[in-house]
């Protein structure tokens, strides 16, 4: 499966579950951007498409604060 990602209107992608689930880690992809993969309705937070894991855990790119799937904004950053 190939994952499309969107943050704020700007499309990337695709990528395989196994890279989505790497850059969720790294914190490049953030758990409320959105994903869209081929037979899929809409787009929905990336965390919500099938074999993505939770990014519980996950830092923010700019100041490596905690990211947390439940947050719109870093906590550490803005």
């Amino acid at each position: 499966m190939q994952i499309h990602i969107d943050r704020g209107g700007k499309r990337f992608g695709p990528y395989s579950v196994e890279q989505v689930n790497a850059h969720l880690a790294d914190g490049s992809i953030l758990p409320i951007d959105l994903g869209w993969a081929d037979g899929m309705a809409d787009w929905v937070p990336v965390t919500q498409v099938a074999g993505v894991t939770s990014a519980e855990g996950s830092t923010c790119p700019a100041c490596q604060a905690v990211v947390t799937a439940d947050q719109v904004v870093c906590m550490g950053c803005g």
